[in-house]
């Protein structure tokens, strides 16, 4: 038996079950990890998909600064809402305090790892837990070294490795601010890679590649 469901995607009940299953009780490191190889996997198509990632995934690789630059700019503007967010003023139609902050806080990653992606950097050079604790355990923009930064960079990737870095900083300390603000509904690090990994699962195009990714 199949059933329509994530937005039209065909997939059986004890499917989706077991994916429901998999997303609660995966790590947080093994489920960024799945996130950041569904967009190599998006960069990588050879067939176009109607995806402005795939677009974007495209140019970037190609070198193309306006991509860049617009990738960097959105950022910008997630960092400046997912603020406001973890104090609890910024609003979205329909959704709870803790949904807006996760949107925000998967939204303000999103863009620097559309660089990294797009620059092929793999994975384990970005070290998204460790920056992430970082940021949650109180350190900040200001003070985080230049060294912590760029540490195990070369030339060629350390712009885009800092850029991943600087952000996942930054949303740790959001992070922190939201759960110590909202202790009964707090965020925990794997929230924010289920909340990405839920919207991939309704595009068609990802869908079985995080599927199988998940195991399932």
């Amino acid at each position: 038996m199949t059933i329509s469901n994530l937005d039209g995607i065909e997939a059986s009940v004890e499917d989706i079950r077991r994916i429901r299953d998999r997303l609660e009780h995966l790590d947080a490191d093994t489920l960024f990890r799945i996130g950041y190889s569904a967009y190599e996997y998006l960069r990588d198509l050879k067939t176009p998909v109607p995806s402005s990632s795939y677009s974007l995934l495209k140019r970037i690789e190609s070198g193309d600064p306006n991509a860049i630059l617009g990738c960097v700019t959105k950022m910008i503007e997630e960092r400046d809402e997912l603020v406001e967010a973890a104090h609890g003023a910024h609003c979205h139609n329909g959704e709870t305090k803790k949904e807006i902050v996760l949107t925000e806080l998967q939204q303000s990653i999103y863009w620097p790892i559309l660089i990294a992606v797009g620059n092929h950097i793999p994975y384990e050079n970005l070290r998204f837990i460790e920056f992430l604790r970082k940021g949650y355990e109180g350190k900040n923009l200001v003070s985080i070294t230049v060294e912590e930064l760029k540490g195990g960079c070369n030339d060629n990737t350390q712009n885009s490795i800092v850029l991943v870095r600087q952000t996942l900083v930054f949303a740790g300390n959001n992070m922190l601010q939201y759960n110590h603000s909202f202790p009964d509904d707090s965020i925990k690090f794997e929230d924010i890679a289920n909340h990405d990994l839920k919207q991939m699962l309704q595009k068609d195009y990802l869908f079985q590649n995080v599927r199988q990714k998940l195991g399932v």
